[in-house]
């Protein structure tokens, strides 16, 4: 058995992510057997924390818009998204994973640029065994976790976008 305890503070812009995973389980988890996650449909997963329901609805379009302003990469393909309403004492969370023409180092280079144009402070850059994560805060106080990692095809990246504490 795996036990989440999520602190304040960057920890809880990991929520989205886990959101996305639970939603993309099949299956009926631990969780869900004992009630603490009520799942009601394939992208509408209900999970209940301290304080009240956090629900995550998971869809994905290639309209998909990036939370804080964000641009997505020229050539960019949407894979997931998700939303966290609910989440007491943090306010809403947003993640979007999309799937980029380019490296690992080509798709960083671009969303450091990008938090650059969004006037968003930049509080972490890390690249490490082919991986890169950047976690800033932006102009409006969200806090942002962006993650990348090379595609599954050949010459891509997946870049993941997570933003918590929007409205």
């Amino acid at each position: 058995m795996t036990v989440l305890k999520m602190h304040s503070g960057a920890g809880w812009a990991l929520i989205p992510a886990l959101a996305l995973m639970l939603a993309a389980c099949g299956g009926q988890t631990e969780a869900e057997k004992k009630g603490e996650v009520a799942k009601s449909a394939d992208t509408d997963v209900t999970v209940k924390i301290a304080g009240g329901d956090m629900r995550v609805q998971e869809g994905v379009s290639q309209d998909v818009v990036l939370p804080a302003g964000l641009a997505k990469m020229p050539g960019a393909k949407a894979l997931r998204a998700a939303q966290v309403v609910g989440n007491p004492g943090v306010g809403n969370a947003n993640t979007v994973e999309i799937e980029v023409p380019g490296s690992v180092a080509d798709a960083s280079a671009y969303y450091k640029a990008e938090l650059a144009r969004i006037g968003a402070k930049i509080e972490m850059d890390v690249e490490a065994n082919g991986n890169a994560v950047l976690s800033a805060k932006a102009a409006g106080g969200e806090r942002l976790m962006i993650s990348i990692r090379n595609g599954d095809a050949a010459g891509t990246s997946v870049v993941g976008v997570s933003a918590m504490g929007t409205k």
